[in-house]
């Protein structure tokens, strides 16, 4: 058993958003919820420094990650031990940090081995209190075949491993507060 090692950016594994199932339009009804949010102060902030991303202190970031998410941009997992269970889509958790968070960055490593692909990822979110605050956990993803054997990799859209960078995505953003009242249920 070999383990295979490599590095990938969060540009590279972009074009698994749509393995969400979250639809250009809900899409757009996130956009337009979310921008309805900014308050009068923030758009006068906004405009004052256009060119630069406004940097808030980690606790109003952190209250505003942790607000309940209208049920609209939830979703139901419908398979496996955990069936019922609440979630927020991939695309969703990275609409809620480009506006909650601007200038969020990630860093992901990758292991695949025979198993399976495992993620390290770690969400920095600039602060103007404690500069970039990082907040890190993993994911993970058998592979799967046809025929329901983890031994034979499957490759190519919706695999193991951009299945496990999804899943690393939003367990770090949990970690500042992002739908962590769902694990309270």
């Amino acid at each position: 058993m070999s383990n295979e090692k490599s590095t990938a950016t969060v540009e590279q594994v972009e074009t698994v958003e749509q393995a969400d199932e979250v639809t250009p339009e809900q899409m757009a009804e996130v956009e337009a919820e979310l921008s309805k949010e900014k308050s009068a102060t923030e758009e006068v902030v906004d405009k004052a420094l256009a060119s630069q991303p406004t940097l808030r202190k980690l606790a109003q970031i952190i209250a505003d990650l942790e607000k309940p998410l209208p049920a609209r941009h939830l979703k139901q997992l419908n398979q496996g031990g955990a069936k019922g269970s609440t979630y927020i889509p991939w695309p969703i958790v990275r609409k809620y940090l480009d506006f909650k968070a601007p200038g969020w960055e990630s860093n992901v490593t990758v292991t695949v081995d025979t198993y399976g692909a495992t993620v390290a990822y770690a969400l920095t979110i600039p602060t103007s209190d404690f500069g970039k605050v990082t907040r890190s956990d993993v994911g993970f993803e058998e592979h799967v075949t046809k025929r329901g054997t983890p031994q034979e990799k499957v490759t190519g859209f919706g695999g193991a491993t951009p299945k496990a960078v999804r899943q690393g995505l939003k367990r770090a953003a949990v970690m500042f507060g992002l739908g962590a009242y769902l694990y309270d249920r």
